[in-house]
């Protein structure tokens, strides 16, 4: 039994997870159908298979270890075919299944089959029901599985019918047939490869075409871009930091030559920025990430990774005034922050002391 190599698999995972999870964005509610749900399962299982198929190990001592040894490789390949048929129909054509109609592996098919139908005779005579095969011309049991001793089968068995009088029929497997039967099928992996890309290269011509409006109103733009950004992607990146801006521009009780209004104003080069990106379909780390995003003075890195989520969730946590204190007593006292103000306006305020570093 020859192994296979796993650096597809991952290959594939990493475009299935790639460019904003565009595939879970795109595959998650088709028609009101969650076919992402199929995708990661098809993913999981493909690795649990070719796990199997590369760890089996051959028991030519007892034929019954052996015989079970084989049917669970011969699973295994099942698993891994029915999974690139189901990533086929949800990301090729659902009205198709890839090879139909082939026969070119296996040299022994005398049967009207394709290769696909004769490698689901072989599972069924080789393990899945032995004692139940299904025939045109009645029933089929199988026997135990043996080792042949001719160069036509690497592995056999006889069939017989529950017809009267017919004789016994003959039906062996060459692993190397079963191997390129599993190999097609798995480098199918790279056909859907390259329909993913065409999709997503399409996806983002179409969306680079649609332009997004443009609002003089901050408040109104952002609230637009909220909207493309969903649209475009749903990258959490920029929704967080979108939301952020909300609540960053949500106060109005500020003059206009304070530092608070200053910050504000650096904020805008965040703004345009994320314009630009959802425009053009580049949905990159923000250049001006440090804007919005400061780094914490090192004294405070505890307090004000606590106090930031509590406001920008609206949470209650009964540390919130110690929180405070330490922030102010930690300040130049340029600003002060004052535990009745809004939690939006202590969302700014607390940015806008880390933005210029005014500490003590």
């Amino acid at each position: 039994m020859h192994k296979i190599d796993t650096e597809l698999i991952t290959k594939f995972n990493e475009k299935i997870n790639s460019n904003s999870y565009f595939v879970l964005h795109k595959y998650r509610d088709i028609e009101n159908k969650n076919k992402w749900s199929i995708i990661c399962s098809c993913m999981d299982w493909i690795s649990v298979a070719l796990t199997n198929v590369n760890n089996i190990k051959e028991d030519n001592l007892d034929i019954n270890r052996k015989s079970m040894q084989v049917f669970s490789y011969i699973s295994s390949i099942d698993i891994i075919y029915e999974a690139i048929n189901q990533l086929h129909r949800v990301i090729v054509d659902e009205n198709s299944i890839p090879f139909k109609n082939n026969v070119t592996i296996f040299t022994n098919n005398t049967l009207d089959k394709d290769d696909n139908e004769y490698f689901k005779h072989i599972r069924s005579i080789f393990g899945a029901h032995p004692v139940n095969i299904k025939d045109e011309n009645g029933k089929l049991f199988a026997s135990w599985p043996y080792d042949s001793h001719t160069k036509d089968y690497d592995l056999q068995v006889s069939l017989y019918s529950n017809n009267v009088g017919q004789n016994d029929i003959t039906f062996g497997i060459k692993f190397s047939e079963l191997h390129e039967f599993l190999y097609q099928r798995y480098t199918y992996l790279n056909t859907i490869i390259d329909n993913i890309d065409i999709q997503y290269d399409k996806y983002i011509a179409q969306k680079k075409s649609q332009l997004i409006e443009k609002n003089e109103n901050i408040t109104q733009q952002l609230e637009i871009l909220q909207h493309e950004a969903k649209d475009r992607l749903n990258n959490e990146y920029y929704t967080s930091t979108i939301d952020d801006l909300l609540q960053l521009f949500d106060t109005n009780d500020l003059l206009e030559d304070n530092i608070e209004s200053q910050y504000r104003k650096e904020l805008t080069k965040v703004i345009d920025e994320i314009f630009r990106n959802l425009q053009e379909m580049n949905i990159v780390d923000l250049s001006t990430h440090n804007i919005i995003y400061p780094d914490y003075s090192p004294s405070l890195t505890y307090e004000i990774s606590k106090l930031l989520p509590i406001l920008s969730l609206g949470n209650n946590d009964p540390m919130f005034s110690y929180y405070i204190k330490r922030i102010n007593n930690e300040s130049n006292k340029q600003i002060i922050i004052d535990e009745e103000d809004s939690y939006n306006l202590i969302f700014l305020k607390i940015k806008t002391i880390m933005y210029y570093k005014m500490w003590a």
